[in-house]
């Protein structure tokens, strides 16, 4: 048996579609395949699976067994990430599979993100196979057998498409908590290239979730816009923002841009009643490092935001705790020596917890409505209520972000 994973690529191509002249075998749809040119077939295939598209995307095409039976001819619509393209959709692809000079694809998949494919062949039988992840998380294969021109499409993982509230609640607790513990840690450093996206893609990856597959970062939470209120009971820390060119403006006069076109962040605590968010973020301004930031959503003018919520990958950790997923998720920050003065409101005895101590005890003070933090150490946590913060030596205060 031979085997590959390259195939042959044979053109890569940038596409104006305006108003072009049609082809005669454009405006006759029953043409005989066999009295078509490669070139007018070509023409005819973008105009029907590429128009709607617009000028906003790069073809590229690959093509197998020239020398077998039949052949397979694969068309790759990749959107820009400029602004020319609807915001969750940028960067993914569009696949497009047709068999020998046909005019009708066999198959095709809208919003490609992640692919992946090889070829093999043995004796008369020769296969093809797409793995292909789309905008919402599901792997699928596209299989083809090009001497007895058979095809067939398997789900390999499920995605996000009906994930349950409970489902996306046991989700935030098993990942949340350890997205904003990397975002925290991150603080007046710049992670990767320094780009907001890889912030996010860098804490997801840390915390056992699924990685960012382009501008989708998970399950969908809501959306907002200058003109539609998102749904802020939906919403936990963090979950990831994704701004599309969104024009904030201020009662006194002040203004600012999220996203030109995009800007991605992790919302750190949200404020219902003043409908204000923090968030985790860099490159804000541009080449600064992870910071804090702030966005008062009702002055939001233009544009809009997306909200997501990060998924499992196929070998993301499982955690114990989870499967009782908690309402309320909250943010929290250490302050190194420093300790409390408020009311205590009980202690935790860590002497024979089995798991993490700092994950029981931010989950403990989640619990408590009255809880603004506590203080850990070798054996047990304290718990605290309203109050201020006073020197304390070697003690570490975690101090709740609601």
């Amino acid at each position: 048996m031979k085997q590959g994973f390259l195939g042959i690529l044979i053109g890569c191509f940038l596409w104006g579609c305006g108003d072009a002249k049609k082809t005669d075998s454009e405006e006759d749809v029953s043409i005989d395949s066999d009295d078509i040119s490669e070139s007018e077939l070509e023409e005819y295939r973008l105009d029907n699976y590429a128009a709607d598209l617009g000028s906003a995307y790069t073809m590229s095409s690959m093509q197998f067994g020239e020398d077998t039976n039949h052949t397979l001819t694969v068309y790759m619509f990749e959107r820009h990430t400029s602004a020319d393209v609807h915001a969750p959709d940028r960067g993914m692809t569009r696949f497009v599979f047709f068999w020998n000079n046909e005019q009708m694809a066999v198959q095709s998949i809208e919003l490609g993100a992640e692919y992946s494919y090889n070829y093999w062949w043995e004796g008369e039988r020769y296969d093809v196979s797409f793995e292909i992840i789309d905008a919402e998380f599901t792997k699928t294969e596209f299989s083809f057998e090009l001497n007895g021109k058979t095809d067939s499409v398997s789900e390999l993982r499920a995605g996000v498409v009906g994930m349950s509230s409970s489902e996306m609640e046991h989700n935030a607790c098993r990942f949340n908590r350890d997205l904003l513990r990397f975002a925290w840690e991150s603080i007046e450093q710049r992670i990767g290239d320094g780009e907001c996206w890889t912030l996010i893609d860098e804490s997801l990856r840390a915390s056992g979730a699924h990685y960012a597959e382009h501008y989708r970062f998970g399950s969908f939470v809501t959306q907002g816009s200058a003109t539609e209120e998102a749904d802020f009971s939906r919403i936990m820390a963090g979950d990831i923002i994704q701004f599309d060119q969104a024009y904030f403006e201020g009662t006194d006069g002040s203004w600012s841009w999220a996203g030109e076109p995009n800007h991605t962040a992790m919302i750190r605590s949200v404020d219902i009643e003043q409908n204000h968010i923090t968030v985790y973020e860099q490159n804000s301004p541009v080449g600064g490092p992870t910071k804090i930031g702030g966005y008062f959503l009702s002055q939001l003018q233009e544009g809009g935001f997306y909200i997501y919520r990060a998924v499992p990958i196929e070998n993301s950790p499982e955690v114990l705790h989870c499967d009782t997923p908690l309402g309320i998720l909250h943010a929290y920050e250490t302050a190194i020596e420093t300790g409390f003065d408020g009311e205590l409101l009980g202690d935790l005895a860590l002497e024979n917890l089995t798991g993490d101590a700092l994950e029981t005890c931010q989950i403990t003070c989640d619990d408590m409505s009255t809880c603004t933090g506590f203080v850990l150490d070798e054996m047990r946590c304290d718990f605290f209520g309203e109050g201020a913060e006073v020197s304390q030596s070697n003690m570490a205060w975690y101090k709740k972000i609601r």
